[in-house]
């Protein structure tokens, strides 16, 4: 049975669950206006993944870049810059992120040339 977007997201973003629902339907309607129908059966759960990627760059205001530290006593997260590793993407500065790169790589795939002798 298939689940809609909306219903993903708690599943394998459950630390956005507090998140205003406003703010979820809005990510979930902006990704999958994102994400092609390549995806096939797996568009739903890409969508999921684009909009948690989204709004958990949104819960850091903005700052984009993987995290390289982070200290809870008096708080402190910080970023490096995304670049230099090939692949790489902005997609990759979150888990979200990536794991969308991770179904895109395994659902995806690019047009095929057949070579006769």
């Amino acid at each position: 049975m298939a689940m809609a977007p909306e219903n993903i997201l708690p599943i394998v973003a459950p630390e956005l669950a507090d998140t205003d629902p406003y703010r979820i339907a809005g990510a979930v309607e902006l990704a999958g206006g994102q994400v092609g129908q390549v995806f096939g059966a797996k568009r739903d759960t890409a969508i999921a993944y684009l909009a948690a990627h989204m709004l958990t760059i949104a819960k850091r205001d903005g700052a984009g870049g993987v995290v390289t530290s982070q200290r809870e006593g008096d708080l402190a997260v910080s970023f490096g810059a995304v670049g230099g590793v090939v692949g790489m993407t902005e997609l990759h500065t979150t888990s979200y992120g990536q794991e969308f790169v991770r179904l895109r790589r395994a659902t995806v795939f690019g047009p095929r040339t057949r070579v006769t002798a």
